[in-house]
């Protein structure tokens, strides 16, 4: 790790945000948010050969990836009448044993925004945040990658980084390092949960991955920046998850919290309804703490991760996890979303 004269190791910069589609389906998700007004780059596959990815660059430099596996795990069933017969990775391969062990492998969500990236500015950074956790500097490798790692037995957040990368449509070689978070499992069915964002820190240099041209951070809606993400955890994580948080960004948040929006069942309740259960319905409060993030390239109207408890049914739905990105726009509404049970968008206008 940096010794104590060094400048200290910057954690709060956003890199990227991803955007998780079913296999195979990377081309309509790609006309998805050409029809909302983004300019979408084509990416390329990354080197796993899992995987395929397209770009939305912001003016930021910050960028939304959208990644989709080229493949299911297994053919559906009852299988569809254009589906192979068997499985594109053979049970007991190596490549299949890669496609179980990947980040985003078994995670709920299906589609929608299943992570983010903060830029790494050193390979050291799963050290630094480990640190300010408590848990140790994190010595144990773990297995890392975007598979994650088994993590280190000492408590720490993170595992040691491995390397990545991607060959673009042009044939270029891409490569990265990848700060995975120690990977957890639910106590049924032992399915990996994204909790924690991943570090990426460039070998190559980041231009080649994050092409910020102004032609291509150009986009029909006026998108300029990310003005936000809402990150969910449940009443029971909130405070664990506000305590990782804060290790990783490296600042105290801001704290609030407000009155949960009522149900319409809790709306249409009979009057009849005891007065200790009307003044427990309303002592409920959605809580919520707030980092301000920096992007790769300053910008003046700034973005803020949101750390918030399910306010309303959808949101109860989704649970835990990335659940809403928003954008600033130069001009036109001054408000727009988009939300499905999946995830949410949303616009903001700067004027």
């Amino acid at each position: 790790m940096s010794s104590s004269t060094s400048a200290p190791i910057q954690t709060d910069i956003l890199d990227h945000i991803v955007f998780l589609s079913p296999p195979g389906t990377l081309s309509s998700t790609i006309q998805k948010f050409t029809d909302l007004g983004f300019n979408v780059l084509k990416g390329g596959s990354h080197a796993d050969n899992l995987t395929s990815n397209a770009l939305i660059i912001l003016s930021s430099k910050v960028y939304i990836e959208l990644i989709a596996f080229d493949h299911p795990l297994d053919p559906p069933s009852p299988p569809s009448p254009d589906s192979p017969p068997h499985p594109h990775y053979p049970p007991g391969s190596d490549e299949r044993k890669a496609r179980e062990n990947h980040r985003w492998a078994h995670t709920r969500v299906s589609e929608g925004w299943i992570d983010f990236a903060n830029l790494g500015t050193d390979e050291g950074v799963w050290k630094v945040v480990n640190e300010r956790f408590g848990g140790g500097d994190g010595d144990d490798d773990g297995n890392g990658g975007k598979g994650g790692g088994e993590g280190g037995e000492g408590g720490g957040l993170y595992a040691a980084p491995v390397e990545g990368g991607r060959v673009t449509t042009e044939g270029k070689v891409l490569k990265w390092r990848v700060t995975p978070p120690v990977v957890s499992e639910d106590e049924v069915g032992k399915i990996k949960k994204v909790e924690l964002p991943f570090f990426c820190e460039d070998i190559t240099p980041r231009e080649w991955r994050v092409p910020a041209s102004e032609e291509n951070v150009t986009h029909p809606s006026k998108v300029l920046a990310v003005s936000h993400l809402r990150y969910m955890a449940s009443e029971e994580t909130f405070e664990s998850t506000l305590s990782k948080f804060t290790a990783i960004i490296g600042t105290p948040p801001s704290l609030s919290s407000s009155p949960s929006p009522s149900s319409p069942e809790s709306q249409n309740q009979n009057q009849t309804e005891s007065q200790t259960e009307a003044e427990s319905q309303k002592s409920k409060e959605a809580k919520e703490a707030s980092w301000s993030l920096n992007s790769p390239l300053f910008h003046e109207y700034g973005t803020t991760l949101h750390l918030s408890t399910p306010h309303t049914p959808a949101e109860v739905a989704r649970a835990t996890g990335l659940w809403e990105v928003g954008f600033w726009t130069e001009g036109g509404e001054e408000e727009k979303v988009v939300e499905t049970g999946s995830y949410k968008i949303s616009w903001k206008s700067i004027t």
